[in-house]
């Protein structure tokens, strides 16, 4: 048997995986709304810069949907930013492969109206496919229907400076038509959501792909629903661990750059806050409003809620924004409710927007015609500990990071700068161990990782695994323990290896459980 290292072991998990075996199609759905497809009917719903922390305030959403979902407690975004997350949904590919880079980006146009998305994957399963709210924030006034859809209402984002935070005036394409309108834009969402359901309903007996983009909680400065003005005068927030970080010694330049919060900035970011909280409680109504659409529906339904990206409240002396790589900014939250989804679990496996779009797929019997850089997470529902090895990449222009369960390694390559975070003992990222000696094993084999990841395509990224040992690692003495009776891959890729621990052992002369203590 040859012996596999640290080095090499990445190397041999990418050549051992030939490609994503996606699980047959669940045989306990049904819908009264199911075509030639045998389907359940598929609701995916996205807000906008939502934060892992806020779904406490959907009050309504909370027992109807969150209570009775699977709850993907790992999911981060590809990119945290409002696009190309947004073309990550719709393509189930890295920013690397669908070229999206930023919200003004002439690739988001070519990707928007390209026939080979999921809407038109989705049709060509037999779907009866619904858009309404905001879709992408280039979309605009110039702008045609998108390919896809057979019924698509979608905010034209893109039509004034405002963007797609424009809350009080706004435009609708509705199939084509222009329909200009004031009032709170979630508000007509939720008014549009029964007629939307009503008309599949009256004109298809195929199963309903529903996507819902609500415009809240972007921008935590721009107005709210005047019924919720007053809403949460008295909330005070409990910050994060994070809140104003007292020592960045240990973070890039640009953040040990920042200045500690001075009293009136700390109202500010309390306000703004407040503010996302009360925009949150309208796109609340919206979700309640579609569910209620449903009725009886909705118990062939697979409900999926998550949001493009998260938002920094002062973390790390943030004082708001996205883009960043810490976990405010990239973790989402990400709810599946439905027939094979139990109600009340928890899956702590890191996973990325990039699998959103093969799940949908692998639910809907539907073929993606785009190489898919994601994996279906319809698998892990029932296997909770499935994907614990897994890495993921997060990218921006200024940064390259691979994430895993309870480790997240950052590269920034321009300033050759590094972060290095156990995220299972330092969830706040309080103390990056990028310069730690007794870490340096940790942080080659997240390197090798990313190497591997950036630019990788299909396949190679959609199953890339990491040895069991980095999730037994304890930070406090770096003792790490190997199970050698086991196959390193959880999902029983590899069955075969010998791992070399650094200290003249390897798995196939010591026992099972052998330790060994990681000296830099």
């Amino acid at each position: 048997m040859a012996r596999l290292t640290r080095r090499t072991f990445l190397q041999a998990t990418g050549a051992a995986t030939a490609g994503v075996a996606l699980a047959p199609l669940l045989d306990n759905i049904g819908s009264t709304g199911a075509g030639a497809t045998g389907g359940p009917n598929i609701v995916f719903i996205v807000t906008d810069d939502q934060r892992i922390d806020e779904a406490w305030v959907m009050r309504k959403s909370l027992p109807r949907l969150f209570n009775q979902a699977t709850n993907f407690s790992g999911f981060v975004t590809s990119r945290p930013v409002c696009e190309p997350s947004r073309a990550t949904f719709i393509t189930g590919q890295y920013v690397h492969n669908h070229k999206v880079t930023n919200n003004e980006n002439i690739s988001g146009d070519k990707v928007l109206h390209d026939v080979n998305q999921l809407p038109v994957w989705l049709q060509n399963a037999g779907y009866y496919t619904a858009a309404v709210g905001k879709y992408f924030n280039s979309f605009g006034i110039d702008d045609a229907v998108p390919p896809g859809w057979s019924d698509f209402e979608g905010h034209c984002a893109g039509q004034t400076s405002a963007g797609s935070a424009n809350y009080g005036s706004w435009t609708i394409n509705d199939n084509g038509t222009h329909v200009p309108g004031t009032g709170y834009v979630e508000d007509e969402y939720a008014r549009r959501i029964p007629l939307m359901v009503s008309r599949w309903r009256a004109n298809s007996s195929a199963p309903l792909f529903l996507y819902l983009g609500n415009t809240a909680p972007h921008h935590g400065s721009k107005p709210v629903a005047p019924r919720y003005g007053k809403a949460l005068s008295t909330w005070t927030p409990t910050w994060r661990g994070g809140f104003n970080e007292a020592d960045v010694s240990d973070k890039p330049k640009a953040i040990r750059n920042l200045a500690p919060f001075t009293d009136t900035k700390i109202k500010g970011i309390t306000s703004a806050e407040r503010i996302r909280l009360r925009q949150l409680l309208a796109a609340d109504d919206v979700v309640d409003a579609l569910l209620t659409s449903l009725g009886a529906d909705l118990a062939n339904t697979v409900v999926i809620f998550t949001s493009d990206n998260g938002y920094m409240n002062g973390e790390h002396r943030i004082g708001g924004g996205k883009s960043v790589v810490y976990e405010e900014s990239i973790r989402v939250p990400l709810y599946i409710k439905g027939p094979g989804f139990p109600a009340g679990t928890t899956i702590d496996s890191v996973c990325s927007g990039v699998d959103l779009a093969s799940t949908i797929c692998e639910l809907a019997g539907a073929t993606p015609t785009r190489v898919q850089d994601g994996q279906s997470l319809v698998p892990y529902a029932s296997n909770p500990s499935r994907g614990l090895d897994r890495c993921v990449l997060i990218d921006s222009a200024s940064y390259r990071c691979v994430r895993t369960t309870w480790w997240k390694y950052v590269l920034y390559p321009i300033t050759k700068e590094e972060e290095l975070y156990d995220l299972r003992n330092d969830p706040y990222e309080l103390n990056s161990l990028h310069a730690t000696p007794s870490a340096l094993p940790v942080k080659q084999v997240l390197a090798a990782a990313l190497v591997r990841l950036v630019g990788s395509k299909g396949a190679a990224c959609a199953v890339n695994t990491l040895p069991i040992a980095l999730f037994t690692t304890s930070t406090s003495d770096m003792t790490v323990t190997c199970d050698a009776t086991t196959s390193l891959d959880v999902d029983g890729a590899i069955t075969n290896y010998a791992w070399d621990f650094g200290d003249g052992q390897t798995a196939t002369g010591v026992t099972a459980n052998h330790e060994y203590a990681v000296r830099g």
